[in-house]
């Protein structure tokens, strides 16, 4: 509301294969020599002329791997935050909840400054068997929180899952009955909501 912009985005890392040997793990390697470094916020207060961080957030206690440095990876996603009615920013994010690269749950994080700092508030969504990632949240009227998030290993269904209760926990996660990722939603004048997705 005062006119900033938030852009989070997450970074990589390329080593040679003898500085990749050093590395203390776990460690996300997609391909030889690039080590995932985690997420990252740039913050403008102009509009988008210029840019200042990067901010870095504070790791997903439920995340196992480290970033090219040995430390936790800080926080991340590819998804809309949103700012609610009480000024507060959610964002959820993705950690990688087994040694398993391609394994990751979701969890909220929320900002009472405008995303100068974050505090971890919960789990969104785990399951044993399908991963999720680049989620995008959005508030309803009533103030619930819905996460749209994207899946693998579940036919690429779209998932959703609520919290009733202002971020402190979210409702079992649910598919939405069709294929389609990443989800952005977005409330028309009316308070219908159009949902994009690819």
């Amino acid at each position: 509301r005062d006119g900033s912009l938030l852009c989070a985005s997450y970074g990589w890392s390329f080593l040679q294969p003898d500085e990749v040997a050093t590395l203390k793990s776990p460690v996300f390697i997609p391909v030889p020599g690039v080590v995932f470094n985690g997420g990252y916020i740039l913050k403008s207060a102009d509009g988008g002329k210029t840019w200042r961080g990067p901010i870095y957030p504070p790791s997903i206690p439920a995340d196992l791997l480290l970033d090219p440095y040995g430390q936790p990876l800080p926080a991340y996603n590819r998804g809309a935050m949103i700012e609610g009615k009480d000024g507060r920013i959610f964002w959820v994010c993705a950690a990688h909840e087994s040694v398993d690269p391609r394994r990751t749950g979701t969890h909220l994080l929320i900002s009472e400054d405008l995303g100068e700092t974050w505090l971890y508030s919960c789990q969104v969504a785990t399951d044993a068997k399908v991963s999720f990632n680049e989620t995008s949240i959005y508030e309803t009227p009533k103030g619930d929180l819905v996460a749209f998030l994207r899946s693998a290993d579940l036919d690429d269904q779209a998932c959703i899952a609520r919290s009733t209760d202002g971020g402190k926990t979210f409702q079992p996660w649910e598919s939405m009955g069709f294929q389609g990722h990443p989800l952005h939603a977005l409330r028309l004048p009316d308070d219908r909501v159009l949902l994009s997705y690819g």
